[in-house]
């Protein structure tokens, strides 16, 4: 939803831009780029509900997810663990970990994509992230300790 009202405003920031343009046919790729966001941002969506409601998924997509090197993992954040108020940079948190935090949902407040983004990691968040196996046992030891 954050992502379609971001495109819709992406779109008439362009069309504006095209009255003071000198060409403004140049701006059709922004146009498409800011469709081709909101698609991934969907399928992106489609998938990590899969991850939420644990929802058995197809045994060939069960086999590429086994073989790749990172994985997507859901880890909710223990108040005192030593995640609690930990800084998010450019979707990274500050920690010893090399995870990359997607998104969380905040008690109260629902579901916060980071991306590329700030935040603040609180107690009794979910976080869904992505990084390798190794990465993601540390982090899931952060969240709980």
């Amino acid at each position: 939803v954050e992502v379609d009202a971001l495109e819709s405003r992406f779109e008439a920031w362009t069309l504006r831009a095209a009255a003071d343009a000198p060409d403004p046919i140049a701006l059709r790729g922004l146009i498409h780029l800011g469709s081709a966001t909101e698609v991934i941002s969907d399928a992106a969506i489609d998938i990590s509900e899969g991850v939420l409601r644990e929802i058995d998924v197809h045994p060939v997509v069960q086999l590429a997810v086994e073989e790749s090197d990172e994985i997507i993992t859901r880890v909710e954040v223990d108040p005192s663990s030593d995640l609690d108020g930990t800084a998010i940079v450019g979707g990274v948190p500050n920690t010893e970990s090399t995870m990359s935090v997607i998104a969380i949902r905040r008690p109260g407040d629902g579901w916060l994509l980071v991306g590329d983004a700030d935040a603040e990691i609180r107690g009794d968040d979910v976080l869904i992230s992505k990084g390798t196996r190794t990465a993601a046992a540390a982090f899931e030891e952060l969240a709980a300790s």
